[in-house]
């Protein structure tokens, strides 16, 4: 029998051991909004790229590649979230936000990439690069619209004062 309760605690402290834990909602919400900073301040540093004279496909492509890392990473670490009592919108919510900017960055930024440094560009590239980005604009709109209401909700129920994302504004205005 003691066998069979040290094999159960094993088994429990091997799936409950890598998921971070909190003792209160505002770690729980900072853990999250750090998560989305790592990934909006990859995402700033891969504009600031766009903008730099002569930059190429080649110059520029090593920075997707580490804000895709980034995502990945943030999507990872949102998974082994553990449970947090009111907290599994919020969970849910950026979970899917952060899956959103894996796919977009690994199909819609790489395909920007390709259309402003892989040749000329004519109407149809123009036209195409236009679609792509008011289609993420839009899509990012509600995935973000969600996590922002999830945030508020928890916030709401743990009485906790949202602060204003000096990154968020700037991600914004870029």
């Amino acid at each position: 029998m003691k066998s069979f309760v040290l094999a159960i605690a094993f088994v429990a402290a091997f799936f409950t051991g890598n998921a971070q834990t909190f003792t209160n909602a505002v770690e729980y919400n900072d853990f999250i909004v750090n998560e989305q900073n790592k990934i909006g301040e990859k995402i700033l540093l891969l504009i600031e790229k766009f903008g730099e004279e002569g930059m190429t496909k080649e110059g520029i492509s090593p920075t997707l590649e580490d804000l895709l890392v980034t995502a990945k990473s943030g999507v990872a670490a949102t998974k082994k979230l553990g449970p947090f009592e009111g907290g599994a919108e919020l969970k849910a919510s950026a979970l899917a936000l952060f899956q959103f900017y894996v796919q977009i960055i690994d199909k819609d930024y790489r395909e920007i990439i390709n259309l402003l440094y892989g040749g000329e560009m004519d109407d149809a590239a123009l036209a195409r690069l236009n679609e792509i980005m008011e289609k993420v604009q839009a899509d990012e709109a509600t995935y973000d619209g969600d996590f922002q209401a999830a945030q508020t909700a928890f916030a709401s129920k743990f009485n906790i004062t949202l602060e204003e994302n000096e990154l968020q504004d700037k991600m914004d205005k870029d």
